[in-house]
């Protein structure tokens, strides 16, 4: 009996002991679009640019936003709760300008739905209109930021940097807020630049990372090969 016993423990402590990898989902962005306030910019189109911008121009102090877009991966029989993590990686890019003023780049919820082909600084669509040019804080997005960086800024060195949107992508997924992507900017005198989608070097492009809790298969096909072991250890006495 003691011999059983000890299988059955044994069974038991290697389900626990099997390594859990978690789940992860990577896709590049669905979409992603820079705008200018200049007067000869404000209805132009740059949602097949190579770059993507924010931040305040150095000469003129005319605004420059961004916005970017994601597809919400299918999380198979997993839901909002497992997940752990969702970030969008992008990569700043060399930028010829000075440093008049900094600051980090902060992400906010878009709530006006916005095309990569038709956003303008002027409109949000061809059809559709902003609060006002460019766009209005709580009508368009959502005033207060998911989240604001702590290395991204205009002073920040060529590399790559997480936008951590955890919790509003957890809010998509439960319905909470409709996904229409996200706004990017920096209160900055400058030009903080970044990689497109559509950029030429596709190790550059921004990339969006779901990662969960890992489905629990493995460990249940353990346990209960342990527990029907236990029943027919029961069974013979």
């Amino acid at each position: 009996m003691n011999g059983k016993i000890l299988s059955i423990g044994f069974v038991l402590l290697l389900a626990f002991a099997v390594p859990a990898n978690a789940d992860v989902f990577t896709s590049g962005v669905a979409g992603d679009a820079g705008v200018s306030e200049k007067s000869w910019e404000a209805d132009s189109n740059f949602g097949s640019h190579y770059s993507i911008w924010t931040g305040l121009a150095a000469n003129d102090g005319k605004h420059n936003r961004l916005f970017i877009k994601v597809d919400l991966p299918d999380l198979g029989s997993q839901t909002a709760s497992d997940i752990t993590s969702a970030v969008i990686t992008v990569y700043r890019r060399p930028y010829a300008d000075l440093v008049y003023k900094d600051d980090y780049a902060k992400v906010y919820r878009m709530i006006t739905p916005w095309a990569e082909s038709e956003v303008t600084w002027n409109k949000p669509t061809t059809s559709g209109s902003w609060g006002q040019a460019g766009g209005l804080a709580g009508t368009d997005w959502d005033a207060t930021p998911v989240f604001t960086s702590t290395d991204l800024a205009l002073s920040s060195p060529v590399g790559y940097y997480d936008l951590d949107i955890t919790q509003t992508v957890k809010d998509w997924y439960n319905g909470v807020y409709t996904n229409e992507g996200l706004m990017v900017y920096a209160e900055v005198q400058g030009t903080l630049s970044l990689a497109s989608r559509d950029n030429s070097d596709s190790a550059l492009r921004p990339v969006f990372t779901v990662t969960t809790i890992p489905e629990p298969a493995t460990v249940s096909l353990l346990l209960s090969g342990g527990l029907v072991g236990l029943i027919k250890c029961r069974n013979r006495k």
